[in-house]
C-alpha cells in the first residue's frame, strides 16, 4: 500500500471514529461545539491531537498547555508521555508545560527523579523537573522556610541549572489570589529568588479581572472602562513590590496583557501601547520584552505569524524591543553554547540603566 494510500486510510478511520463519538455521546458533542480544549476523559489520543491542530492559532498555546495539565493531573507521568507523543511536534513543548504543572510527583524526591527519567522525553525533562517544585511550593503554601531548603537539595539532586521556575509557579498558584499577602511572602524569599518571583506575580497580576459596569459594550475588547481598571489594579499593587523589582513584576504583567488580546485587535494593541507609555521610562524595556516573550510563546516558531505580531505594534522602538527579544530567546534554544535563557534573566532586565531605557516614541496613528 502506497503512502498516500495509507493516509487516506487512516484520515478516513479518524474520521469514522470522531462522528462515531458525536453520534453517541452528547457529552463529546457538547464539548467538541462548545470549542473546549481536548481532554484525556473524553477524547481519545488521535482525535485530542487531531484537534489541537484544527483550532485557531490563536488558541492552539491555551489548548495544548490545558491538555497536558489534564493529562498530567488525570493520567500520571506514563500516560501524559504516551499521549504527548501523538501531540504535533511544534505544540509538544506546550502539552509537556501543562503536564509539569498538572501531575502530582512522589514525596520522595529520588523516587520523583526515577519516575521522570523513566518516561519523560529528554528534552522536556527539565519543564517536569520544575513541575516537582511546583507542587511542593504548592504543597507548603510557598512558605520559604520549607521550600529553600527542599528546592536547593532537588536542584542539585536533579541537575537543574536552578530553582526559580517551579518555585515562581508553585508561590504563584498557592496565594496569587490574595496577591498582597503572596507579593510580602516572596519578600522572604532569598534576593535571588525575586526577579522570577516577581515576574511570575506580575502575570497573576495581569489575570484580575474587574467586575463590568451596566451597559458596557458587548465586546470585551472594546469595553475601555474595564480594560483600565484591570491595569490600574496592576499598578496599585506595585506599593507590594520592592523598588527594585518593579521592572520585574510589571515585565509579567504586560506579558500577561499581551496574551490576553487577540492579536488581531487593534484597539487592543493600541489600549496596550498606551499603558505601557503610562509606565514612564524606566520600565519600558521590561514591558516589551515581555510583549516578545508573549510573541515567541503564541506563534510556536511560524515567521509569517512573528511578523505579523509584531506589525500589529506601531511604537517602532518597543516594536524593536519586543523583536530582539523574540530573536534571542530563539537563539539561546538553538543548541550548545548559548546560555538559557529565562522570563527573569533576559538581559538581567537592568532597566535602571540608561543604556538600557527605551526612548520616548512618537506611537503612528492608526
Amino acid at each position: 500500500m502506497s503512502r498516500l494510500a495509507k493516509h487516506l486510510l487512516l484520515f478516513v478511520v479518524l474520521v469514522g471514529v470522531l462522528f462515531g463519538m458525536l453520534s453517541r455521546d452528547d457529552a463529546v458533542r457538547d464539548w467538541w461545539q462548545r470549542g473546549q480544549p481536548p481532554h484525556p476523559n473524553i477524547m481519545p489520543s488521535a482525535i485530542a491531537a487531531w484537534r489541537l491542530n484544527s483550532v485557531p492559532l490563536d488558541d492552539q498555546f491555551a489548548h495544548s498547555f490545558y491538555y497536558g495539565e489534564e493529562c498530567g493531573r488525570l493520567l500520571g507521568l506514563q500516560g501524559a508521555a504516551e499521549r504527548g507523543a501523538d501531540v504535533p511536534r511544534d505544540l509538544r513543548a506546550h502539552f509537556f508545560d501543562g503536564v509539569g504543572h498538572g501531575f502530582e510527583p512522589p514525596d520522595d524526591i529520588m523516587a520523583a527523579i526515577d519516575e521522570i527519567e523513566a518516561h519523560v522525553p529528554d528534552q522536556y525533562l527539565t519543564t517536569i523537573h520544575d513541575g516537582v517544585l511546583r507542587h511542593y511550593t504548592l504543597s507548603q503554601k510557598g512558605d520559604p522556610a520549607k521550600v529553600v531548603p527542599f528546592a536547593e537539595r532537588f536542584t542539585r539532586v536533579s541537575g537543574l541549572t536552578d530553582p526559580y521556575n517551579g518555585v515562581r509557579i508553585g508561590l504563584q498558584r498557592a496565594l496569587g489570589h490574595q496577591l498582597p499577602e503572596a507579593l510580602n511572602l516572596a519578600t522572604s524569599y532569598p534576593e535571588t529568588y525575586w526577579p522570577a518571583l516577581f515576574e511570575e506575580l506580575g502575570w497573576r497580576a495581569s489575570r484580575h479581572r474587574p467586575p463590568r459596569a451596566a451597559g458596557a459594550p458587548a465586546n470585551l475588547a472594546d469595553d475601555d472602562t474595564y480594560w483600565a481598571a484591570a491595569m490600574a489594579w496592576v499598578q496599585e499593587h506595585l506599593e507590594f513590590v520592592p523598588e527594585s523589582m518593579h521592572c520585574h513584576y510589571l515585565h509579567g504583567a504586560i506579558r500577561g496583557r499581551a496574551l490576553g488580546y487577540p492579536w488581531q485587535d487593534r484597539r487592543g494593541w493600541i489600549r496596550l501601547q498606551d499603558e505601557i507609555d503610562g509606565l514612564g521610562t524606566r520600565c519600558r524595556k521590561a514591558a516589551y520584552q515581555g510583549i516578545g516573550w508573549g510573541i515567541y510563546i503564541q506563534t510556536n516558531h511560524r515567521p509569517n505569524r512573528v511578523h505579523t505580531m509584531l506589525e500589529s505594534i506601531s511604537d517602532q522602538a518597543g516594536r524593536e524591543v519586543a523583536e530582539n527579544t523574540y530573536s534571542e530567546i530563539v537563539l539561546s534554544l538553538s543548541g550548545p553554547g548559548h546560555e538559557p535563557l529565562t522570563l527573569w534573566n533576559l538581559e538581567r532586565l537592568d532597566s535602571a540603566a540608561a543604556e538600557d531605557e527605551v526612548p520616548e516614541a512618537q506611537a503612528e496613528t492608526p
